[in-house]
């Protein structure tokens, strides 16, 4: 049996994404953030897994996923790529470059 990893949890870091504008309207805080590798998948809460998203666009980003987000609001697709993240051949994402 394999131990699960902890998860890093910054609850200040939290606190300055949620003062954020969203990442793809620019709606004024407080929003929520949002990890691009969820939690349940071992995401961390780190700079480089942590954006902002209104409450309408964080319900859409776990709605449609990461891909048909993106095909909707380019936008994040260039902020994505900003962070070091790409789509793999199996559309999942992934960090470009590991930290």
């Amino acid at each position: 049996m394999f131990l699960k990893e902890k998860r890093i949890q910054d609850k200040e870091l939290l606190k300055v994404v949620r003062q954020m504008p969203c990442c793809v309207c620019g709606a004024r805080p407080p929003n929520d953030p949002s990890h691009i590798k969820t939690r349940g998948s071992g995401g961390n809460d780190t700079p480089l897994n942590l954006i902002s998203h209104c409450r309408k666009h964080h319900s859409e980003w776990h709605q449609y996923g990461p891909k048909k987000f993106c095909a909707k609001y380019p936008v994040m697709l260039f902020k994505l790529k900003k962070m070091g993240w790409v789509f793999d051949s199996d559309d999942k994402l992934k960090r470009a470059v590991e930290c």
